[in-house]
């Protein structure tokens, strides 16, 4: 089995079973980080992608992930081809096709 391909899904599983405490990460911010990650390895010459995984609410601000939900799942279900193709490496962080 090659521990590479598992290890993110391990650290997720890690992450989602484990009680929310005070500053802990909500399940979203899980899944936005292991989607920004997965852009990160398809799109090399960008120094980090310009999403947002922050998941915030108190004080009368709110604030959630950029990819979330069944869009971070297809991010991570992506080809590096399909996600240069989608946009998902542009700067701008403006995403044309699939799971947009």
């Amino acid at each position: 089995m090659d521990l590479s391909k598992a290890r993110p899904w391990l650290v997720t599983a890690l992450f989602v079973a484990t009680p929310q405490v005070a500053g802990g990460f909500n399940r979203s911010e899980v899944e936005c980080e292991d989607a920004v990650a997965h852009i990160s390895r398809c799109c090399p010459d960008i120094a980090a992608p310009a999403y947002s995984c922050d998941y915030y609410i108190g004080c009368g601000d709110t604030r959630e992930p950029e990819i979330q939900g069944a869009d971070s799942a297809c991010v991570r279900s992506l080809t590096c081809e399909e996600i240069i193709e989608d946009g998902w490496c542009a700067a701008d962080g403006l995403v044309q096709g699939r799971c947009s």
